[in-house]
């Protein structure tokens, strides 16, 4: 039989005999043993199969940066515009992302050095919507704001979101006002 006649079979109730590809583990054992996995491993661990994408994808997560890499254009005047509202949508509407962050970076990349004027790049973020980027990360203890320019601070908006669940705010490089 050459390679190309190889077929997989699958179990069916005609076939009950043929085992199927991968047997389940516990989802606990699977847990264990991603969270011993090296880090740069767990893109691969992820695309086994659905039951490690939930155990990889909290720890790939759980430190999050944004804008990323991948995000920056060509001129760094283009990245403030729609950033943050951008990550917000998606945050919105990703309850796995919303549960997995626990580090949140937000503003210049930590590579910008690297990529000549983002290193000098501002980021425009309304108090408002960066409190509602808070309050969908109910596991989020770390906040890391660099390079941005916090715009319309008020301070009833502040109070009602869950700056006290955090246990670290970091503001470098940052502007405060209109």
């Amino acid at each position: 039989m050459g390679m190309g006649d190889l077929q997989l079979q699958q179990e069916t109730p005609q076939n009950p005999d043929v085992l199927a590809a991968s047997p389940r583990i516990p989802t606990e054992l699977c847990d264990l043993v991603i969270g011993f996995a090296p880090e740069d491993t767990l893109p691969n661990c992820s695309l086994v199969c659905r039951d490690w994408v939930c155990a990889s994808s909290r720890r790939l997560l759980s430190d999050f940066t944004w804008p990323t890499k991948s995000v920056f254009p060509r001129q760094p005047s283009e990245v403030s515009e729609g950033c943050f509202m951008d990550f917000f949508e998606a945050l919105a509407t990703s309850p796995r992302l919303q549960d997995a962050i626990r580090t949140l970076r937000l503003g210049r990349y930590s590579g910008a050095a690297n990529y000549g004027s983002f290193a000098f790049a501002m980021y425009d973020i309304d108090v408002c919507l960066l409190t509602s980027i808070i309050d969908l990360c109910p596991r989020l203890v770390h906040l890391a704001l660099d390079s941005c320019k916090l715009q319309a601070m008020d301070a009833e908006t502040v109070k009602t979101s869950q700056l006290g669940a955090l246990e670290t705010l970091s503001i470098t490089h940052c502007l405060m006002g209109d």
